[in-house]
């Protein structure tokens, strides 16, 4: 479904502009770079010229194809954004006998829709991965059966058999919407085969378009669930290495959170921000979202414990180990702190949980700055942060697994101890991989940089080193 009916062509000038720039960089005619995309060399002339939107998907098959970082992804992004919050066009929401239903996950194997629709953890009570209800915080909602989401119609601007609109969302719809986003959290935490990414959006445009049809307007409700399935379309694509449009989705999220006063929203997302910041190696704006982070609300330890976390990374993109000590320390004494309220609000900051996010920011901060400084005492204490990390992570986190072992096997390397850092990297190499995830590429570029700078020409790193570029791609 194309959105240009919808649109004037002054929308599409920039999208139009820039595909037009990289067409010609690559050497490609209109005719040619249809023929790829599967499209007629007409509509590349009209999207070039501003005359009409993409579909969903086209801009990411561009920048896929040459390599933009995301760029048109994020344009987009921004151009259905500006008509307001109405995200409804690109990728729509399936019609299914003239209801618009609820997208499910399918296994990823064969293409999309290939497998039968599946849901991992579905709750019975809200709050659920740290989400509460957008209606009622923390009183602990019944969540309606998963079937039941199957058949949900998400188009508000239907008129129903009154012939009036929805004045606001009934709480069964806003329950069974937020345990969906929990079991999307939970899917992207523990699977490895399932891709998310286009459900996730599709219900985040169903959302959106609903919080603009519904009177009164702003609908605090939609907008709040808006807010944090912004963040999980932001990371999904941060991991796919599409940090423009992660971007994009992330400022989405901060507005609507502001709008309806959702402050762990708000927080969530500056946290993310900080990530894609740290990713990006920019300390500068990584301090600037901290600070923000911090300021969101004194008063919640648990706010000020992720802010303090986030800061200590931040200055061990630069090599401060004092700074970063301090920071770390700080986290620490707010994490033993944390109130009734905190741990309601935040629960994957208590016991192990909370012990884990310590000591693999601490983990990977000190590798950081062992780096940096080749300082072999620092990365030694990188190596039993690492060790401690992986001791508090619950078994169901694959893809966290790999990430932290793979960290471990670079602080190993950093320490000089290099039969353990080969060792270590194997034990999770030789297993299937998640599919491509950017922050665990970073770990494995890191190591094989590590491994191969100081002893090459031992044949267990060179084996090694074959074995990450294979694993990589």
């Amino acid at each position: 479904m194309d959105v240009t009916s919808e649109k004037s062509p002054v929308s599409w000038t920039e999208f139009g502009r820039r595909l037009r720039f990289w067409r010609r960089r690559s050497g490609l005619t209109q005719v040619q770079l249809g023929l790829r995309l599967g499209y007629h060399h007409s509509h590349i002339s009209k999207l070039e010229k501003g005359f009409r939107g993409p579909s969903a998907d086209l801009p990411v098959q561009v920048d896929e194809l040459f390599g933009t970082g995301g760029e048109l992804a994020a344009i987009w992004a921004r151009a259905i954004g500006d008509r307001g919050s109405g995200l409804d066009g690109p990728s729509g929401v399936t019609l299914a006998g003239g209801r618009l239903m609820v997208p499910m996950p399918d296994t990823g194997r064969g293409g999309e829709g290939a497998g039968a629709p599946i849901l991992v953890g579905w709750p019975a009570r809200l709050p659920a991965n740290g989400l509460p209800c957008p209606m009622h915080g923390t009183a602990g909602c019944a969540v309606p059966p998963a079937e039941q989401m199957l058949t949900t119609d998400l188009d508000p601007a239907r008129r129903g058999r009154s012939g009036h609109r929805t004045t606001q969302p009934d709480a069964d719809t806003v329950h069974g919407l937020t345990a969906l986003l929990a079991s999307y959290t939970r899917m992207n935490v523990e699977q490895t085969l399932v891709d998310i990414v286009v459900p996730v959006e599709r219900t985040l445009h169903a959302i959106v378009r609903w919080a603009d049809d519904v009177r009164p307007s702003p609908c605090h409700v939609l907008l709040r669930l808006a807010a944090h399935y912004a963040q999980l379309a932001g990371w999904l694509r941060v991991l796919r290495g599409q940090n423009g449009l992660g971007m994009a989705w992330y400022h989405h999220g901060i507005t609507w959170a502001e709008v309806s006063g959702d402050i762990t929203a708000r927080v969530a997302l500056l946290c993310d921000m900080s990530v894609l910041a740290r990713i990006e190696r920019d300390a500068q704006t990584m301090r600037v979202y901290t600070r923000a982070l911090g300021a969101a609300d004194p008063t919640r330890r648990w706010i000020l414990t992720m802010a303090r976390l986030y800061e200590a990374r931040s200055h061990a993109l630069s090599g401060d180990l004092h700074e970063f000590e301090r920071h770390i320390t700080l986290a620490r004494e707010h994490l033993v702190r944390l109130d009734t309220r905190d741990r309601a609000e935040a629960p994957w900051l208590t016991g192990g949980e909370g012990l884990l996010r310590v000591e693999s920011c601490a983990a990977g901060a000190l590798r950081d700055i062992a780096v940096l400084t080749g300082d072999r005492a620092v990365a030694r204490r990188a190596v039993s942060a690492a060790r401690s990390s992986l001791a508090c992570l619950p078994s169901r986190m694959h893809p966290t697994r790999v990430l932290l072992t793979l960290r471990l096997a670079d602080t190993y390397a950093c320490a000089g101890q290099v039969d353990e850092a080969v060792a270590t990297a194997r034990s999770v190499l030789a297993e299937a991989m998640p599919a491509l995830r950017i922050t665990i590429t970073k770990e494995l570029h890191g190591l094989q940089t590590r491994l191969t700078g100081l002893w090459d020409a031992t044949p267990e790193v060179r084996d090694l080193g074959e074995l990450i570029r294979d694993k990589s791609g």
